[in-house]
């Protein structure tokens, strides 16, 4: 049987990329969803080709990751778009991201944009300071572009942002043979109005894919499927060298002789990274045993 990409999801139908070249329409077989797994956009797969215009999916290949919100596998990088021009952008929605990239196994990437309007290079001094690959763009100057078009190279790259932050523009501009619809900004909330409908991996013509995608608009971590508490201090990067705490089991949140609260205290590590880290850390806590496992078994 043939093998290909999932390059489009639109509801329960979806269209893979085979190895011919040729697009196939396809939806999937029965006993995924008996079996609790739905095929994505991203997921490598075998279909069986059938008679008339539709197809049927009938294996998933092993994932190295997948996101829930939005549903998208086997992601390389993670960009958040960010503004300090209205709306701009919330601190705590860009720490939840980056976290949740780090807990999957993706490359999270820091693009601040509109810097023609509000100067981003505070805002991002900060996120390279704590480890993270950082541009600074302007769609209207073209600052930044090109060395961004430079990185964005293998693999699926998912870009995420909220509303009103210049993303579609500047996918725009990064693929010029594909125009993300726009949006203007609502002058009552000084948003931009969704306007995806469907999750798509654009070829970004140097051997990979980008994805835009209004999924993260539910910015919940414990939905995001950030649910082991261990973990997430080896989700801030800044972390690393300051975990020798006086305590073995040190949540690095308030305890005494913390090593990361002493860095914080002096100023190597960002306050509302921290404080973000806080909010994160305490609602993952928050989760019993028996509502783990019901979540993960809503998947």
């Amino acid at each position: 049987m043939p093998e290909g990409l999932i390059v489009r999801s639109t509801g329960d139908r979806m269209t893979v990329l085979a190895e011919d070249g040729k697009q196939y329409i396809c939806r999937a077989r029965g006993k995924f969803r008996i079996d609790g797994t739905f095929p994505l956009a991203g997921d490598n797969v075998t279909f069986r080709k059938a008679e008339g215009d539709e197809h049927l999916v009938e294996k998933i290949a092993p994932r190295k990751n997948y996101l829930i919100r939005p549903p998208v596998s086997n992601i390389s990088h993670l960009f958040i778009v960010a503004s300090l021009a209205p709306p701009v952008t919330e601190r705590l929605s860009m720490d939840i991201l980056t976290a949740v990239a780090e807990y999957n196994g993706i490359t999270p990437v820091i693009i601040v944009n509109k810097t023609d309007v509000v100067d981003g290079s505070p805002l991002a001094e900060i996120y390279r300071k704590a480890g993270y690959p950082t541009f600074v763009t302007s769609t209207h100057t073209g600052e930044g572009i090109e060395t961004l078009r430079e990185y964005v190279g293998e693999g699926i790259s998912v870009f995420a942002g909220s509303s009103g932050v210049g993303k579609s523009s500047l996918l725009n501009n990064l693929l010029p043979d594909v125009k993300v619809r726009t949006s203007d900004i609502s002058k009552k909330i000084g948003r931009g109005r969704h306007t995806t409908r469907h999750i798509e991996l654009f070829d970004n013509g140097r051997g990979g894919y980008i994805v835009d995608t209004p999924g993260f608009s539910n910015l919940d971590p414990i939905q995001m499927l950030l649910l082991d508490k261990s973990r997430l201090p080896s989700c801030f990067p800044e972390f690393d060298g300051y975990t020798d705490c006086r305590w073995d089991d040190c949540a690095h949140t308030k305890e005494t002789g913390c090593r990361v609260l002493e860095a914080v205290e002096k100023g190597i590590i960002d306050p509302i990274r921290h404080e973000n880290y806080v909010t994160i850390y305490q609602s993952v806590a928050k989760l019993r045993d028996y509502e783990i496992r019901e979540i993960c078994n809503r998947l």
